[in-house]
């Protein structure tokens, strides 16, 4: 078998069974490893030895960051094993010591603007699909494929909550939003079309996709003066802020759709600006 053939027998797998994020996670790290491949002259799986695959690792180190390494690790060991090739030195390859996750985020002051502006958009043009998307990010911490698959069957208005069916774990899950999201999504509703899905790009009457949530990012981006803004940030803000305001982690975790509870512990230590109020709020030896 060939590096290539290995290589694409995976992405179809992945293709099929997992979202178009993780597919394109997946190529990129994927493309790293032929390029170097063929930058080495390795065509076929058995070509792969233990002194080749130390020469792949020892180049990434000087290039790359430990989470990368070992995702791109992780990514061939899976190719492997489902090819049902047997890579012993590959398989003994350890986890390398990653740093502590920071996650990129949006301080308080900043989403509380961000919605305020947001509320106040006149009903024209596309102002109601921006802060249905928008409000939903904030509210529901969903990643951008889950919200642009919110089917509109599965949203309660009575009860604020939305039944995800498309989700990166492939369970349902529920996720919930404030009365002044409610009265958005209300408006959206009301809007007559043939699609299934909740939000609705009026102006060319189709259903949203990732170009138009990247669109709405670069828009406030712009307009709040901020460095970044990415949609993932509203996921990171939520998951912080509830576990700042005593929220237990396992109804975080079940908010966010983590299939893993450390995933959900690494928003414990991320807050900086949180922890350096912390500091200061409780340790003063400078009071007389």
């Amino acid at each position: 078998m060939t590096v290539q053939e290995l290589i694409d027998n995976k992405l179809k797998h992945i293709k099929l069974n997992y979202s178009i994020g993780t597919f394109n996670h997946y190529v990129s790290h994927f493309t790293h490893f032929l390029n170097w491949c063929n930058k080495n002259d390795i065509v076929k799986v058995n070509e792969l030895n233990d002194s080749k695959l130390i020469d792949y690792v020892t180049e990434m180190k000087s290039t790359c960051k430990n989470i990368t390494i070992n995702k791109r690790i992780g990514m061939l060991k899976r190719a492997f094993r489902e090819a049902g090739i047997n890579n012993e030195y590959l398989n003994s390859i350890k986890k390398f010591k990653e740093k502590t996750t920071t996650f990129e985020m949006i301080d308080l002051h900043t989403l509380k603007a961000i919605r305020k502006h947001v509320l106040t958009l006149p009903d024209i043009s596309n102002n109601l699909t921006i802060k249905c998307s928008i409000l939903l990010l904030m509210d529901t911490g969903c990643r951008v494929n889950e919200l642009i698959k919110i089917e509109r069957k599965n949203v309660s208005i009575e009860q604020l909550e939305i039944l995800l069916t498309t989700t990166k774990t492939k369970e349902d899950r529920i996720v919930y939003f404030q009365q002044s999201t409610a009265q958005e999504i209300k408006k959206m509703l009301a809007i007559k079309t043939n699609s299934k899905y909740l939000l609705h790009h009026v102006g060319l009457d189709r259903p949203i996709n990732y170009f138009d949530i990247d669109w709405m990012m670069k828009r406030y981006r712009k307009i709040f003066n901020m460095d970044k803004l990415h949609a993932h940030m509203f996921r990171h803000s939520l998951a912080s802020i509830l576990l700042e305001n005593g929220a237990d982690i396992k109804s975080v975790q079940e908010i966010l759709g983590h299939s893993n509870l450390e995933t959900t512990q690494r928003y414990l230590h991320t807050r900086k600006e949180h922890v350096k109020k912390t500091f200061f709020s409780k340790y003063n030896l400078d009071n007389k």
